[in-house]
C-alpha cells in the first residue's frame, strides 16, 4: 500500500486507472484518517477514478459520465413515484372497470339467486302464478313476497327460470338504485311452513326475517364506478408526467431503459394477477350454476384488464431490451473503432 493520494491522481490526469490498494477499496473520503487512532498508511486508500476517462473508453458520452449527483437523486425519485402513481392508476382503472354495469350486475345476479332459493316454495309459487295471469302489468306480491316482475313477464316461467329472471331483475336495481331500493324485494325468505311450529309447553323461537341482505354487494353499483373514475384518471396523468421527467432526466440509452423498467415494474403484477383471473373465471367446465354464471360474468372484464397490463409490460420489456442492445452495440463500435485507428497508426508509424 504505497500508492498515496497525489499519485493517484497523477496516474488519473494521465488518463490511467489506479490499481486499488486491497482486495476491498474503501474510498478515504469516507473515513478521514483524522478520525481513527491509527497510522494512515494502513488505510486502504483507492481515490474515485475519473469517470470522464474511462468511461469514454467504452463509447460512453461523456456528458452522461459527468451528471451531477442531484440529477441522478432527481431521476430515482421520479422513477419511483411513477412506479407508485402508476399503480394506482391500474388498480383504480381495475375498480372502474369491474363496477361497470355488465360484470358488476352480471356478478350480483348469482349471488342473489343463491340468496333466495328458499324463498319460492310449491305453494308459494302456484299463488304468484295464480297473481300473474291475475294482473299481468303489475308487480307480484304474494304472502309478503313482493317480486320485481310484473305479471306478464312471469306467466308460464318454471320456478327456477323465475327466480333466476327475478334475481337479474334485482341485481339491475341494486346497481342503479342502491342497496336500500334492492332490500324491498324478497322481504319475506322463508315460506311459511319453512319452520316446524312449536311443541306444547314451548314457546316459538325467535325467527324474524329480515329478508333480502345486499350490502355485501354494495360495492357492485354505478355509485362505485362513478367514484373510481377521477382517481384513475388523475393518478395516469401523473403517472405519464412523471414518466416524462424520467426520460428527461436520463441520458443515452437511458431514456429507453429507464422509463422501460419502471414501467414494467407498475404494471407486471397486474398482468400477472390479471391473467390468472382470467383463466380461473374462463374455466367453466364443472357445469351450469350460480358459480358458472359469476364466472362467467367477470371473465370479459379480466380479459381486457389482462390484454391492457399485459401489453404494457410488454413495452416496458421492449424498451429496456432495445436499451441493453443499443448499449451492448455502442460499446462495440466504440472497440471497433479503436481497434481501427491503432491499426492505421501502427501502419503509418515508420518502421
Amino acid at each position: 500500500m504505497t500508492s498515496t493520494c497525489s499519485e493517484s491522481k497523477e496516474l488519473v490526469s494521465q488518463g490511467q486507472t489506479p490499481a486499488p490498494s486491497s482486495l476491498f477499496p474503501v474510498p478515504s473520503s469516507l473515513f478521514p484518517c483524522s478520525l481513527f487512532l491509527v497510522p494512515s498508511s494502513w488505510l486502504p486508500v483507492t481515490p474515485r477514478p475519473n469517470r470522464r476517462v474511462i468511461l469514454s473508453g467504452y463509447g460512453c458520452c461523456k456528458e452522461h459520465a459527468t451528471r451531477p449527483s442531484w440529477q441522478i437523486d432527481a431521476k430515482w425519485l421520479a422513477a419511483v413515484a411513477f412506479v407508485l402513481c402508476a399503480a394506482a392508476a391500474c388498480l383504480t382503472f381495475s375498480v372502474y372497470r369491474l363496477t361497470a354495469h355488465g360484470p358488476a350486475a352480471g356478478a350480483a345476479a348469482p349471488v342473489i339467486e343463491t340468496m333466495t332459493q328458499g324463498a319460492l316454495n310449491d305453494e308459494l309459487y302456484g299463488k304468484v302464478q295464480q297473481a300473474a295471469q291475475a294482473s299481468p302489468d303489475a308487480e307480484i306480491t304474494v304472502d309478503g313476497l313482493t317480486l320485481p316482475l310484473r305479471g306478464r313477464e312471469i306467466a308460464g316461467l318454471s320456478k327456477d327460470d323465475l327466480l333466476k329472471l327475478a334475481s337479474t331483475r334485482v341485481a339491475d336495481i341494486l346497481y342503479y338504485q342502491g342497496v336500500d331500493a334492492g332490500e324491498r324485494y324478497f322481504q319475506d325468505l322463508t315460506p311459511g311452513d319453512a319452520t316446524p311450529p312449536p311443541e306444547a309447553g314451548q314457546t316459538a323461537p325467535a325467527t324474524e326475517d329480515d329478508g333480502l341482505q345486499l350490502d355485501m354487494l354494495a360495492f357492485l353499483t354505478e355509485g362505485s364506478h362513478s367514484a373510481a373514475q377521477p382517481p384513475y384518471i388523475v393518478s395516469g396523468l401523473l403517472a405519464l408526467a412523471l414518466l416524462g421527467l424520467v426520460v428527461f432526466l436520463s441520458r443515452g440509452f437511458g431514456r429507453l431503459g429507464s422509463p422501460g423498467v419502471a414501467l414494467f415494474i407498475a404494471t407486471g403484477p397486474f398482468a400477472l394477477a390479471t391473467t390468472v383471473l382470467r383463466g380461473f373465471t374462463s374455466d367453466t367446465a364443472a357445469g351450469g350454476g350460480a358459480g358458472t354464471d359469476f364466472k362467467a360474468a367477470l371473465n370479459p372484464a379480466f380479459s381486457d384488464l389482462a390484454s391492457v397490463f399485459g401489453a404494457l409490460a410488454v413495452l416496458g420489456l421492449a424498451l429496456a431490451a432495445a436499451a441493453v442492445a443499443g448499449q451492448v452495440t455502442a460499446i462495440l463500435v466504440g472497440r471497433w473503432r479503436r481497434y481501427r485507428e491503432s491499426r492505421a497508426a501502427a501502419a503509418s508509424s515508420p518502421a
